[in-house]
């Protein structure tokens, strides 16, 4: 079921839902909350941070939230 739901989502969708702001495919990685310029970039089903250098899908951004 959960594969099912994560199928019909992208990265995109993901950060829109939490108001994560966006500047074409990059945005402020909320891993790091002191941020002030994008460093990461958003894929179809993960994202690249630059300042750790760490890929993660985008389940791992909704457990922020949770």
């Amino acid at each position: 079921m959960k594969e099912q739901i994560l199928s019909y989502l992208d990265m995109k969708d993901i950060l829109s839902k939490y108001n994560i702001k966006q500047k074409g495919s990059q945005f402020c990685c909320p891993f790091h909350g002191t941020d002030k310029h994008p460093s990461a970039k958003a894929y179809e089903k993960s994202f690249y941070c630059f300042n750790c250098g760490k890929t993660r899908r985008f389940n791992s951004i909704c457990s922020i939230f949770f």
